[in-house]
This record gives C-alpha cells, sequence and structure tokens, in this order.
C-alpha cells in the first residue's frame, strides 16, 4: 500500500505545520506502572494522543488497569526521548475503555482538532502513528496508511467502531486514528481477522466537556487524500516508503523519569482487554451528515407541548407530538406508529417507545429488544424492558448514528 506525507496549507502561514508532523508529534505511549523495590516499573503500555499540553487521552486498561495481584496501575505518559511524566485519570469511559489523564507537567506538542462522526466519509483515507514493538530501534512513531471500510457495533458494548484497514500494533491500543488533515476521528482499539477497529470519538465530547477542557472541533470533513507520488516525467518522485521521523537506532523509549529509571525489558500485563465479538452492520454508500450533538437547543425547551424530532436520518427535520400518549419506534406498521422504511435494516419491527410523563414533566425512552440497540447521546445503550428518562432537550439515536431524535416542547 502506497504510504505518503500529507502536507495542510493555510493562506495565513506559508510554514503550516504538515499533518504528518501533527500525527508524530502528538502522539504518545502510555505506561502502566507499579512500584517495585523504590522503582516505577512498567507493567503495561498502550498509546494515546494530545488534546492540549496538559491532557492525553488514552486505552483505560493499557494505563489504568489492575495486575495480577490486584494492585492499581498508575499512568506515566512519555512522548519521544525527552518528555516524560506520571499522571492522573480525570475522566473515564467504561463503553469505549477511554480515559483522559492530566499530566503532572505539561508537553510542548500540538493539540488535535477532533473530527466527530459528521466529518467523515467512507472509504476515506486514514492514519495510524504507530510506535515500535519493544525490542525494534526507533523512539517515535511511524505513519501507517489506510482506508475507512466501515462501521461495526461491539456486541458486548454501546460502543460503535470504525473498521479500517490501517496497521496497528499491540503498542498502539488508545492511539489515534486520524484523517488526511491530521485531525483524530477514531481511538484505536485492537485488531481483528486481519483489519483494525477504533471507537468513534465522539463520546469523547462529552468527556472533555465534563472535565473543562475546551478541544478544536472540525465542523467539516478534511476534504483531501494523501498525495499521490508524482507521475514519471522526470520530476522529483515522493517517496512510497513508510516515513521516519526523528532519530533512529536508540533503544525503545530511551528515557529517566521523573520518579524512577523505567526499566525496558518490562512483561507485559497477563490482565487483557477484553476481546469484543464484532458483528457487522448495515454499511451505507456514505456515512450520516450529522452526530448527536451533546447539548439540548434553546429552542426546544421553551415551549408547552411535548414532541419528537427527528435530528437526522429518515425524519429529520420533522416533529410528532406526544401529549397523546407513547410513540413506537420500528419498521413494523402494524406494531409502530412512527414508521421506518423497510430497507431500514439496522431497526428493528418494534425498536423503541418514546412517551411524555406529564406529571413528572419528564420524557421517557424505552428499547423494546431492538437487534442493533437505542442510544442516548452519550453512547450508552439502553437495557432493553428498562425505561430511562430523558430530559428536555435529550437526544438520542436507534440502530447506529444514522436516526437520531430530540425529546422537546414546542
Amino acid at each position: 500500500m502506497r504510504r505518503a506525507l500529507l502536507l495542510i496549507t493555510t493562506a495565513s502561514c506559508s510554514f503550516a505545520q504538515s499533518a504528518s508532523d501533527k500525527m508524530v508529534q502528538s502522539s504518545v505511549a502510555v505506561f502502566g506502572t507499579v512500584q517495585e523495590n523504590g522503582k516505577t516499573k512498567p507493567v503495561s503500555r498502550g498509546g494515546g494522543f494530545m488534546i492540549d499540553s496538559r491532557h492525553v487521552v488514552t486505552n483505560l486498561t493499557a494505563c489504568c488497569g489492575k495486575t495480577d495481584s490486584g494492585e492499581q496501575t498508575q499512568p506515566v505518559v512519555v512522548a519521544g526521548d525527552k518528555d516524560a511524566s506520571t499522571a492522573k485519570v480525570i475522566w473515564k469511559n467504561e463503553a469505549t475503555e477511554t480515559a483522559i489523564l492530566e499530566l503532572k507537567d505539561a508537553f510542548d506538542r500540538p493539540a488535535l482538532t477532533i473530527a466527530p462522526f459528521k466529518t467523515v466519509e467512507k472509504e476515506q483515507v486514514v492514519y495510524t502513528a504507530q510506535f515500535p514493538d519493544p525490542g525494534e530501534s526507533g523512539t517515535v512513531p511511524k505513519i501507517s496508511e489506510g482506508k475507512l471500510l466501515g462501521l461495526v457495533k461491539i456486541e458486548s458494548s454501546s460502543a460503535q467502531a470504525y473498521k479500517t484497514s490501517a496497521s496497528m500494533n499491540k503498542a498502539n491500543s488508545g492511539g489515534a486514528l486520524f484523517d488526511a488533515c491530521g485531525n483524530v476521528i477514531g481511538i484505536n482499539m485492537m485488531v481483528k481477522d486481519g483489519a483494525q477497529f477504533a471507537y468513534v470519538v465522539d463520546p469523547l465530547l462529552e468527556g472533555l466537556k465534563s472535565a473543562g477542557i475546551e478541544a478544536k472541533v472540525a465542523s467539516e470533513h478534511c476534504g483531501t487524500a494523501a498525495a499521490a507520488p508524482s507521475s514519471n516525467n522526470g520530476d522529483k518522485k515522493e517517496s512510497t516508503k513508510t516515513p521516519w521521523w526523528g532519530p533512529q537506532g536508540a533503544e525503545w523509549i530511551p528515557v529517566v523519569l521523573l520518579l524512577a529509571a523505567i526499566v525496558l525489558a518490562f512483561r507485559p500485563s497477563r490482565k487483557k482487554t477484553s476481546q469484543a465479538v464484532l458483528r457487522n452492520q448495515e454499511e451505507p454508500s456514505k456515512y450520516a451528515p450529522q452526530i448527536v450533538p451533546l447539548a439540548p437547543t434553546a429552542a426546544g425547551t421553551t415551549g408547552t407541548r411535548p414532541a419528537l424530532r427527528g435530528v437526522a436520518g429518515q425524519y429529520e427535520g420533522k416533529s410528532f407530538s406526544l401529549d397523546g400518549g407513547p410513540s413506537v419506534l420500528g419498521r413494523d406498521q402494524r406494531a409502530a406508529n412512527l414508521v421506518f422504511a423497510s430497507e431500514a435494516h439496522s431497526i428493528s419491527k418494534r425498536h423503541c417507545m418514546v412517551s411524555w410523563d406529564g406529571p413528572r414533566r419528564t420524557f421517557v425512552i424505552e428499547d423494546l429488544g431492538s437487534t442493533n440497540g437505542t442510544f442516548l447521546a452519550t453512547g450508552e445503550r439502553l437495557t432493553p424492558g428498562q425505561s430511562r428518562d430523558l430530559p428536555v432537550g435529550g437526544r438520542f439515536f436507534i440502530g447506529d448514528l444514522r436516526n437520531q431524535f430530540e425529546v422537546r416542547m414546542e
């Protein structure tokens, strides 16, 4: 597969940082460590990426799990061959096994832009920044190129994930899946059957908000793929080899931690991340043009009539009154009063029910045993048969991100 350097150009700066440089410089290694004989010993490892100079996103299990003896590991973040800092967890999402770490010491590294689901297109070019495996030479990651192949759901979780052809080794769980501009579209998690999977990045937006972290968020598709090597016309040809940046030949992560020396010959933790079963969903020709916003809109909180409004998908822009009784969403016109097209295979015949509880002044939603699930805007999958309250302005999606709704007062 072709490998290429990606250049970002801007009208305001002729020395704009290349996308590949941004990918490399913002990618970090994250260790789960324990204290042994007064020294800090790594027992697990994952990847991560910088949101700003003090905050890193990573895989929760890789950095902050427990050893076989039950000892809690503490995260240490390493960038290149100079920057290293202890860190603490300030937010976590069990569904996506994602954590936000706050560094004790700031790193002078570029902050990344989050590219939510609405900016992503099927079959676009994507990239990973891979640190070498233990024992391999090099101190910085190399860039691997691939394509976005589809969207899948994690069988035992509420999370959704991208399936890609970009390669990933075991050192990169928790690292970023990038678009061609160097923006983060996903969080790498595992490789299965030769394909790499990355959690959709959107649930992270709520984590950043709850942690009080201001992050850059892209509003549209990157709009560019990797630059192809120049044709054989006498011009200088772009290298098609996987690029490397920085010095090579040194031991992997040769850095002295502030508290103690990192031991290079460490054993990986035997505590393994759950190998979730992946089940393919219907793959649209192009991903949904919108994503569930995390905050209610003011327009839906000031009225007097309870209603269900489509945010994206088949019923986008349409409102349905809920003051006359519950509304059942599904494909079976005999059982549902909000009926979806027969080809909407991610939606069950009787998928979910939404109602207005007047005495309590709240909306209620219940999954009716759907195959592909009903999800809150946070990415949490509802337990079938158990009703949940939704505040005015609350949002949810059914089956996948293509059909989204908001409960509101109109």
